[in-house]
């Protein structure tokens, strides 16, 4: 009896024990769990003010490049009417209007308009830094509003400076500003973000841009190569003093440098006004020159532009 109730005694501690250890681990599982459900649900809140801050920011961006596409095209058209009275202006001093036309009141206001506007794509500018922070610095076309702002703000420093020395430097001055004020047409671009077939239109010229690169390398060979031929070989022509001056010069206008060659080499493969620059070569100086000029327009005008247009359309239908 003793035995039997010192085993009974050994099993019964030994069940509480375990009963305990099982109670001990249950209350460890439930207390991880629910730090593992503290840690979820505070998480799940960053995640959710997160979310809603991107969300908010995105809507803001989508609203922000709408207003400042429209201000674009709204500050286009004011550059494009003050450059309309600025030519009238022009007009009347060369003497082609008899008449001038007065504009003077106006053109103050579309000065203040123009600052007005740069302040606005500052401001612009500056929101959309703080709503996209690092994202800002990926896109590349950023860069260009923020060169087109700097520009806009050094052009508004510049005119409203007193000028400190005049002649040339005033001179200089006045084309750096109108060379600034040039480039902010560039802003136009934005309002591509308006129309999907727009921006449709751009990807697919954006898809043609490697073989455009490609493309040119190759025909600006054929046209140096078309350049130094024709230059070198009119060189005799021009110093001819045999030959009638007008001749001389009109031959010096088109082929005398390599710049001249040059260009009329690209108008001869772009411009499709080839006969201009080709017939005047072959009746004033030498018939002989039919050969170059067939070959030329024949492979390089006809073939090679035709290859390359077709490129830029598989290049197209495969994006």
């Amino acid at each position: 009896m003793c035995a039997e109730d010192t085993r009974r005694t050994t099993l019964n501690s030994t069940g509480s024990k375990k009963k305990r250890k099982s109670k001990k681990n249950r209350n460890t599982n439930c207390q991880n769990e629910a730090v593992a459900y503290i840690l979820r649900e505070s998480s799940d809140g960053r995640i959710k003010k997160r979310s809603r801050f991107s969300i908010c920011s995105e809507k803001v961006a989508y609203y922000l490049d709408h207003i400042a596409g429209a201000l674009v095209l709204l500050n286009s058209v004011l550059l494009m009417l003050q450059l309309e009275i600025e030519g009238r202006q022009l007009a009347w001093e060369l003497g082609v209007h008899p008449t001038r036309q007065n504009f003077d009141s106006l053109l103050p206001i579309f000065q203040v308009m123009d600052s007005v506007f740069v302040f606005i794509f500052l401001a612009e500018l500056l929101i959309r830094i703080f709503l996209e922070k690092w994202k800002f610095v990926k896109d590349i076309a950023n860069y260009l509003d923020f060169i087109l702002v700097a520009g806009g703000l050094v052009d508004l420093s510049l005119t409203m400076a007193p000028s400190a020395a005049p002649g040339d430097q005033d001179m200089v001055t006045l084309r750096f500003v109108s060379a600034l004020k040039a480039f902010r047409a560039i802003r136009m671009v934005r309002s591509f973000r308006f129309s999907p077939g727009l921006r449709m239109l751009v990807k697919a010229c954006q898809c043609c841009l490697p073989s455009l690169c490609w493309s040119m390398l190759l025909l600006a060979v054929f046209m140096c190569m078309g350049a130094l031929i024709l230059g070198n070989l009119l060189q005799d022509f021009i110093r001819d003093e045999s030959k009638s001056m007008d001749d001389r010069l009109w031959v010096w206008n088109r082929y005398g440098t390599t710049y001249r060659a040059l260009y009329t080499l690209y108008e001869i493969t772009f411009a499709g006004n080839w006969p201009t620059n080709v017939r005047p070569i072959l009746e004033r100086v030498s018939q002989s020159f039919v050969i170059f000029y067939f070959l030329y327009i024949t492979i390089i005008v006809f073939a090679v532009i035709r290859v390359i247009s077709a490129i830029f359309l598989k290049d197209t239908l495969d994006e």
